[in-house]
């Protein structure tokens, strides 16, 4: 099942085939695990989507990643 983008943004509950989160932290050990398997979860259920930056009932609340000018050559 695939799910439009505008579909994602316009959800106000999670569902069988939308997930939100409300962080997606890379550097945390950990992380990936979680995301890894919400995404097998989802695949093995028909397909659907993972909206990060939104909490559970829906409320975006952004994402805040901070940038390492190291990694941008500076």
């Amino acid at each position: 099942m695939a799910i439009a983008l505008d579909e994602a943004v316009a959800a106000s509950a999670e569902t069988d085939a939308m997930d939100f989160k409300a962080a997606f932290e890379a550097a945390v050990p950990g992380a990936w695990c979680g995301l890894v398997k919400d995404m097998v979860a989802i695949g093995n259920s028909g397909g659907g989507a993972i909206v990060i930056g939104v909490d559970r009932n829906g409320k975006a609340i952004g994402v805040y990643t901070p940038i390492d000018a190291r990694r941008l050559g500076g």
